[in-house]
């Protein structure tokens, strides 16, 4: 499964928020704001209020999730990015973004006892929608 920008979304609250069971490898790139692994926050900034539990984060971290981050994808002017209060909280653009959010999961599973599955990727030169991106997700997928 993969998803770049609000496709990225989709499949980080696709994994979350599911069982997931026929995704065997996943790819989020380049995504504007992240929803936080966050139970005491109710959705849709974070995973509460939805009947999910503890074992509901563990079964998430547990994915094989590659967050990939084009490392020229750092325009905070961007139109199309969020600069609501809750996405500058993560950061001032999406690179910065994606390194807060995979750091904050890591900790929040060695807080939990448990190994984040997921890799951090970033594509030398790759902005937000760029064939780099594609090819790298491409070759994460196929393992």
């Amino acid at each position: 499964m993969f998803g770049n920008s609000a496709g990225s979304q989709f499949v980080l609250r696709y994994l979350a928020l599911t069982n997931a069971s026929a995704v065997d490898r996943a790819v989020a790139s380049n995504s504007g704001i992240y929803m936080l692994p966050d139970l005491a926050v109710e959705y849709p900034g974070g995973m509460g209020g939805l009947d999910l539990n503890r074992s509901s984060l563990q079964r998430y971290f547990g994915k094989k999730l590659t967050i990939l981050l084009g490392e020229a994808d750092s325009d905070s002017t961007a139109s199309d990015l969020p600069r609501d209060e809750k996405a500058l909280a993560q950061g001032p653009h999406r690179v910065a973004r994606g390194l807060w959010h995979f750091d904050l999961c890591k900790q929040i599973a060695d807080r939990l006892g448990d190994p984040l599955a997921w890799t951090l990727r970033i594509v030398p030169g790759a902005g937000h929608v760029d064939q780099r991106i594609f090819d790298t997700a491409l070759d994460v997928l196929a393992g």
